[in-house]
């Protein structure tokens, strides 16, 4: 039986549509898998062009894109995950989205990453301090951005202009996680700053219980003196801060070291349940510890 012209055409339609929608089905996945074989690439202008590439194919290359970036992010060499970092900070918006998702701090720490990246090792402009990003991403807690900025080259130990090194900043601020992060990137964790405090004097002077009984357990020196003699048992004294100065106490402060002014941390308390407890614990002050050595 012959077909008809208007037969033929129906089925040369219906094998046309078929025909474009399998070459549709099969073009995705392979476009994919052509832009993540550019992203694997250990080359920065080759990766940039592979995470383009995957953007551009819409849901399916972006959530490619996030999975694969995500198992790089857990488990690549550190020389790797600056690559990532530069290609998707390179590319703008669409990187930085991206990237967000990597960091704990979300949008703010992927947005400061972005503005500081590839100034890393210069002070920031115009800063008080002349602090480095590092200092910056510690102050804030940014354990993931601190990460990367030490990935990059920054230095752990590097010191703003009162002495302050990026653990100082983390400690006063009672970030115990960066804290930790910091340590185990070799930071000091008995840094003098100018006035001869360390981290422990600062989370001591702010009530950081947490953080203070980290930076013990890491060796901070729970009696070490600062210029003028004071303790960290006399900063947290000093502020009320009871709960911090009975941790300090049980961890071996000395409650009765004097400081250049012959002053006890129980001088320098600030309130009646600070006080209270450091006289439950034998703390005298100054001026009654001068009256005994004179009998």
């Amino acid at each position: 039986m012959k077909l008809g012209l208007p037969v033929k055409l129906a089925v040369f339609v219906v094998l046309l549509f078929a025909a474009v929608i399998a070459a549709c089905l099969l073009w995705t996945p392979l476009r994919i898998k052509y832009y993540v074989s550019k992203y694997r690439s250990d080359d920065a202008e080759l990766i940039v062009r592979g995470i383009r590439g995957l953007l551009s194919i819409g849901d399916k290359g972006r959530n490619e894109l996030e999975e694969i970036l995500h198992d790089e992010m857990q488990n690549s060499t550190v020389k790797r995950r600056v690559l990532l970092v530069d290609a998707l900070l390179s590319i703008g918006k669409d990187g930085i989205d991206i990237l967000s998702k990597e960091l704990g701090g979300g949008e703010k720490e992927t947005g400061f990453l972005a503005k500081y990246w590839a100034r890393f090792n210069e002070p920031v402009k115009g800063d008080e301090y002349d602090r480095y990003p590092l200092h910056l991403a510690a102050k804030n807690g940014w354990k993931d951005a601190a990460a990367l900025l030490l990935s990059k080259g920054a230095d752990v130990n590097a010191k703003t202009n009162n002495g302050w090194t990026p653990l100082h900043w983390a400690a006063n601020n009672g970030h115990k996680d960066a804290a930790v992060f910091l340590i185990e990137k070799c930071a000091d964790v008995n840094a003098k700053d100018n006035g001869g405090g360390t981290p422990l004097h600062w989370a001591a002077w702010s009530g950081h219980k947490d953080t203070a009984e980290l930076l013990i357990e890491k060796g901070a020196d729970v009696n070490a003196k600062a210029n003028d003699g004071w303790t960290p048992l006399h900063n947290t004294a000093r502020w009320g801060h009871k709960d911090a100065a009975a941790l300090l106490i049980e961890k071996g402060a000395d409650v009765n070291s004097r400081d250049e002014n012959g002053k006890t941390p129980l001088d320098q308390a600030s309130d009646d349940k600070t006080k209270s407890l450091l006289r439950a614990r034998g703390a005298r002050t100054g001026g009654e510890l001068k009256k005994g050595n004179a009998k």
